[in-house]
């Protein structure tokens, strides 16, 4: 009764533990996900951004660049934006973003200009963080074959395209802070966090159970053995 007790919590143990490991795999997995072929050209066309500059995503060299494709109604890319203005603190001059909006210029620079909610995070007076405008989407949305919104590029310091990953947040986190850097990409990611905290107390119940089957069984064999050998 006792092994077969034993042999229940180890497997249990296992297919537990092995569940949990391949959920957070599946999670990395998804984060670090490319949208985009690896091998696309990226035209060199220039955009005119809040400051009327003209910027091409070449014009970006010696940062590591993040091109963030949005519109006003897509609550993904609000999810993700309201986390850009802490990054650009966090890695300062290191760091620059170019997003491109598909709404039409003049929407676009109201959304701006008033930072009504939910957009009241949106800076607009810094050098690091351009807005730009793909209204048509005949200059890059179209050539790139992009469909979803957001749609994320990442680019290293030599102007390299490292990806089109799913998290702009956990991309940039990745390439600029490391494994240990994910600070955002955690706190974006409370909620599942949470549920996975949830699940997470019974396979804890069970471990703690577990050890004390085991260190009781443990007691029990040494007890006989030692009486055994009295005899």
């Amino acid at each position: 009764m006792k092994k077969n007790l034993l042999k229940f919590f180890k497997t249990y143990f296992i297919v537990l533990f092995t569940s949990y490991f391949l959920f957070f795999l599946s999670f990395y997995i998804l984060l670090n996900k490319n949208n985009l072929d690896s091998d696309i050209i990226i035209p060199n066309i220039a955009l005119e951004n809040q400051f009327k500059e003209l910027k091409s995503i070449k014009d970006f060299k010696g940062k590591t660049l993040l091109v963030d494709f949005w519109f006003a109604g897509c609550t993904p890319c609000l999810n993700e934006m309201k986390y850009f203005p802490q990054l650009l603190k966090k890695y300062d001059s290191e760091l620059a973003i170019m997003s491109i909006s598909t709404d039409p210029k003049k929407h676009m620079n109201q959304i701006l200009d008033s930072k009504n909610k939910p957009w009241h995070f949106l800076i607009s007076d810094n050098i690091n963080w351009t807005f730009y405008n793909d209204y048509t989407k005949e200059k890059l949305i179209t050539p790139l074959n992009i469909h979803s919104y957001p749609t994320y590029l990442l680019f290293n310091k030599k102007g390299e395209l490292l990806g089109s990953p799913s998290s702009g947040v956990f991309a940039i986190e990745k390439e600029l802070g490391g494994i240990f850097g994910l600070d955002f990409t955690v706190e974006m990611n409370k909620k599942n966090l949470k549920k996975i905290s949830i699940l997470l107390i019974p396979f804890v119940l069970l471990l703690v159970l577990l050890i004390k089957l085991i260190i009781y069984l443990t007691k029990r064999i040494f007890k006989i053995n030692t009486n055994a050998n009295t005899v």
